[in-house]
């Protein structure tokens, strides 16, 4: 009806109106950078919106009140912070009507290869309390990529930001 009535002498009416909350909803958007040689999806990282499970794009229907987004890690990808709507830490309070959207992306993480060069005075391939650390061997990297480093005063060795591969 469009609200109008028809009164004619003497008649009385009473009408009523009836207003319903619109529900609130919430919507995540996952990204996800495989620069590194990550092979994950969207799919591959679970939402959840307090607990209760959500799909990457998907709005889903909240009651007014606040929720924190959260999402399941996965080994070698970084979390950025969550943005949009949503404060960094991926809370976010809802009103009566309203439609937010949160974003958070992951990026897999380049891979390091790191080591010891010791003497093995007892010669059992185990490095063992009393076993100096060897300072200045070159350490040779072969594979997926090559490189070359020099062990530190204590041995120790790092070859950073690797590509996945085979080395």
């Amino acid at each position: 009806a469009d609200g109008s009535v028809t009164l004619a002498v003497g008649e009385s009416k009473t009408c009523e109106i009836t207003n319903d909350d619109i529900q609130p909803t919430l919507t995540l958007i996952k990204n996800v950078v495989n620069d590194n040689g990550g092979t994950l999806e969207v799919a591959d990282f679970a939402l959840d919106v307090s607990g209760t499970p959500t799909t990457s794009g998907a709005a889903l229907g909240v009651n007014a009140g606040a929720y924190s987004a959260g999402e399941e890690t996965q080994f070698g990808y970084a979390a950025s912070s969550w943005s949009g709507d949503c404060a960094a830490d991926g809370s976010v309070t809802l009103a009566v009507g309203e439609n937010k959207t949160c974003e958070i992306t992951n990026d897999d993480q380049p891979a390091d290869i790191n080591g010891q060069k010791f003497n093995d005075i007892d010669g059992d391939g185990i490095k063992d309390a009393g076993e100096p650390g060897l300072e200045g061997w070159t350490i040779n990297l072969a594979g997926t990529a090559t490189a070359a480093t020099t062990t530190d005063a204590n041995g120790n060795y790092a070859f950073a930001g690797l590509s996945v591969g085979t080395y």
